[in-house]
């Protein structure tokens, strides 16, 4: 969402010892431990060059808001984290396929001398008497280059057995980084970097999906007035209520979290009024229903929602898309909240 954000950063640009300085000044104002995680989303935050950080912490440092080390460990993880495990892991593969490149080679290498040894064989026989001395010179020759490359064979379906053990193991475990850093903390579901990867994909196969791919963005209405009146403890366990009900209403959907209470789908049709449909699904499903959350056995009223959503279409980029559901989704906010407006023009 293209919200207003709060300017932290001052012209002429701060020098970075007064960004460092005026982010320790929020590590203490909020009494958030000095953790590196911590001090990166507050440097983030001064720097003033990440719009979804400075959009995760303006409603907390303009209204003075507690924030605890779990929110920012979470916002360190969805919008500052560089994926450094993947990178590493990427690297140990790499290095794993350098060494089967090498086995290759030396196995290459043993096979020219076998054939290096058949061919000095075939000339010592070449004009020559072919005594039994010969032949037996000659047969020994073959046999010990044929127990050479034997044993070179073997050595090499050994270390290339070990070598497949190795990378399996370690795309096992790029995966599973690659998956670390596309989930999001609090909920499970995929993160912003999943919904732009989502958005680069569709956008690369827009002439092939033809218009049958919609992204919906999906706001959660008053959420602030949650977190007023119950706490941001009860307001994270109302957005993981929501996640994990979205994720279990509609399984075939992909749903992730861009951040605090926004949402986003990419839902496969070509009928607009399935869309529609979808989309009071969304606005249905727990409406009517009061909560009772955590410890406390926190009331909420029922959960509303403002959404918006549109097609792709072939004119799109992984800009326009996004900003054209934004539009539609203040388009339902403006028009009174807890509705959904679907684009009609395609």
């Amino acid at each position: 969402m293209n919200l207003e954000q709060t300017t932290v950063s001052a012209n002429p640009m701060p020098t970075p010892f007064e960004i460092a300085r005026e982010s320790l000044e929020f590590v203490g104002k909020f009494n958030t431990p000095p953790t590196p995680e911590v001090f990166e989303v507050w440097y983030r935050y001064v720097e003033g060059t990440n719009d979804a950080v400075l959009k995760a912490l303006s409603y907390a440092v303009d209204n003075a808001t507690a924030l605890d080390q779990e929110h920012i460990t979470a916002i360190h993880q969805q919008f500052c984290s560089s994926g450094h495990c993947p990178d590493e892991v990427s690297d140990s593969l790499a290095s794993q396929i350098e060494q089967i490149q090498k086995i290759v080679s030396s196995h290459r290498s043993a096979s020219e001398q076998f054939d290096d040894s058949l061919n000095h064989t075939s000339d010592a026989l070449e004009g020559v008497e072919a005594t039994d001395d010969v032949l037996s010179r000659c047969v020994s020759d073959l046999a010990t280059a044929s127990d050479k490359m034997k044993v070179e064979l073997l050595a090499t379906i050994n270390r290339l057995k070990s070598a497949e053990v190795e990378i399996l193991q370690l795309q096992g475990q790029l995966r599973e980084a690659q998956r670390s850093t596309l989930t999001d903390h609090l909920t499970g579901i995929g993160n912003r970097r999943m919904f732009d990867r989502f958005v680069r994909d569709f956008v690369a196969r827009r002439s092939e999906l033809d218009g049958r791919m919609w992204m919906i963005h999906i706001d959660l209405d008053r959420f602030k007035e949650i977190n007023d009146s119950f706490g941001h403890t009860v307001g994270d366990e109302i957005i993981r209520v929501l996640a994990n009900g979205l994720s279990h209403a509609w399984p075939d959907v992909a749903f992730v979290r861009l951040g605090g209470d926004e949402f986003a789908a990419f839902f496969d049709s070509k009928d607009r009024e399935q869309v529609v449909e979808f989309t009071s699904g969304i606005k249905s499903l727990f409406a009517g229903k009061e909560l009772v959350i955590g410890d406390d056995q926190a009331k909420v009223a029922s959960l509303e929602f403002s959404i918006g959503a549109s097609a792709i279409r072939e004119t799109d980029d992984v800009a326009a898309w996004p900003e054209r559901t934004d539009t539609l989704l203040y388009e339902a906010k403006k028009l009174g909240r807890n509705r959904a407006v679907v684009e009609r023009n395609r």
